[in-house]
């Protein structure tokens, strides 16, 4: 019986130091890379909500913002798909027009 995905003993690290998180998303599907987007947008709304308590919408922007960027660099080296690189770009430009709203409103 064969192995459907290639061994991790397979991967030569010494020429391909990111083979190791390439198989990773390749044996997850992609989940590798979504959940450190995911955990990266959590850090930094925390870390943000920890100086403004009061600016939810900026937080979820600024967390967007960096976010978006990791997303774009990860979905050129290849190890982001598609999706969450879309995902991240939405939630930028929802993200800002939530927070120009609320700015133009003065809340």
């Amino acid at each position: 019986m064969s192995d459907p995905y290639t061994t991790p003993t397979s991967i030569n690290l010494t020429s391909n130091p990111s083979g190791l998180f390439a198989w990773l998303n390749d044996v997850t599907n992609y989940w590798f890379s979504n959940s450190l987007l995911i955990v990266i947008w959590i850090l930094f709304l925390m870390g943000y909500l920890t100086v403004n308590k009061d600016d939810y919408a900026g937080g979820v922007a600024v967390a967007s913002y960096v976010t978006s960027i990791l997303a774009l660099l990860l979905w050129i080296i290849g190890l982001a798909s598609g999706w969450a690189f879309s995902i991240a770009l939405g939630m930028s430009l929802v993200s800002t027009a939530v927070l120009l709203s609320i700015r133009k409103a003065g809340g």
